[in-house]
């Protein structure tokens, strides 16, 4: 609901004493992204987690488009409960519902935005053109999480 500005994230008194807080997610030092297929099964999941050391990956469906984010929690919850096999398709499990941020969003929202969610993806708008009509996309260009916001903190204190 704070995404799309529904409701006000709280801000706490100090806010404006915290240097970073008006800082923009752009300055973070975000891995580049790893995506998925929906096409993918869990184990092909698991193996590239494995080998590129991510704990979640956007899921890109028809037309480019980000249907979804897998995490390696959620492929253990559901192949442990019996719920899919490493074979499954990806899609059977992936989260169809996560929070999404702009470059300029501010590391103060983010920080509240983190408060619930153990992730966000950041998107950049795009341009695509089919003929003389123009639509507006999303891209995934990144994955924030916790670790990335203390990382700037602690290494970039003003």
């Amino acid at each position: 609901m704070a995404e799309h500005k529904f409701i006000e994230l709280n801000v706490p008194d100090n806010s404006s004493k915290l240097w970073w807080w008006k800082e923009k997610v752009s300055c973070l030092d975000l891995k580049p992204l790893v995506s998925v297929l929906s096409s993918v099964t869990c184990q092909q999941v698991v193996d590239i987690c494995s080998k590129e050391s991510y704990d979640q990956l956007p899921v890109i469906g028809e037309g480019g488009k980000i249907s979804g984010v897998v995490t390696v929690g959620r492929i253990m919850a559901r192949i442990v409960g019996g719920h899919v096999t490493t074979d499954s398709c990806i899609t059977e499990i992936m989260y169809k519902s996560f929070t999404k941020v702009t470059q300029d969003t501010t590391l103060g929202e983010l920080s509240r935005l983190l408060d619930s969610d153990h992730f966000v993806i950041v998107v950049l708008k795009q341009l695509v053109y089919t003929g003389e009509k123009a639509t507006e996309q999303e891209v995934a260009s990144g994955i924030a999480t916790r670790i990335d916001l203390l990382k700037f903190i602690s290494t970039s204190k003003k």
